[in-house]
């Protein structure tokens, strides 16, 4: 999680180690894929990054340029599925596998469905940052699945910090919620 907002300081020309090492971070930690990094040090680096980059929207900013195809949760689901439901379905089982701090669900029934994305501890910041980027690659993978059906009056977006995304953003109901993670909910019929 942290590394795409590594990325993307690092091409803004921000001093990115200085923004790591105030969150008890260093470069060579978060490349290495065997460390443990905490959840509240994660949502605290992401929350300083956004600062230090002066961008309220800075989860949006990462979110919308994730390359799937290079990150370790969508690598399998990007090559390997067909369907919308069936590449939140990959995604579902990888992301098991690369993060313990959270799960994802999808929770289909006939008209709406709901994927979500569950922390499995309370956080004791607003983790608004990271809210903002799920919700932003979620709903690109949406747009995308989606294609000519795609009505983001259709979608309801439920985040713990509405603030972190941009005012009628993508045109969909955006909704606070708790800091346990945020939901999407859309039209069924797109999972085909």
């Amino acid at each position: 999680l942290i590394l795409p907002f590594v990325q993307e300081l690092d091409g803004l020309g921000i001093d990115t180690d200085a923004v790591l090492t105030s969150s008890g971070l260093v470069r060579e930690t978060v490349r290495d894929p065997n460390v443990f990094v905490p959840s509240i040090v994660i949502h605290r680096f992401l929350e300083d990054a956004a600062r230090t980059a002066g961008q309220p929207y800075f989860g949006v900013m990462v979110g919308e340029r994730l390359d799937l195809a290079g990150w370790p949760p969508f690598v399998d689901a990007v090559s390997r599925a067909t369907t919308l439901g069936e590449f939140l379905i990959r995604f579902i089982r990888s992301a098991k596998d690369e993060a313990t701090s959270a799960r994802h669900s999808l929770e289909v029934g006939a008209v709406h469905t709901l994927f979500r994305e569950r922390r499995t501890s309370e956080q004791g910041i607003a983790p608004a940052q990271n809210d903002a980027f799920t919700a932003a690659f979620t709903l690109g993978v949406l747009r995308r699945g989606a294609g000519s059906r795609w009505n983001p009056e259709q979608v309801q977006l439920t985040v713990c910090d509405p603030d972190a995304l941009p005012d009628g953003y993508l045109g969909i109901g955006i909704i606070r919620g708790d800091r346990m993670g945020m939901v999407v909910r859309f039209p069924t019929e797109w999972l085909f």
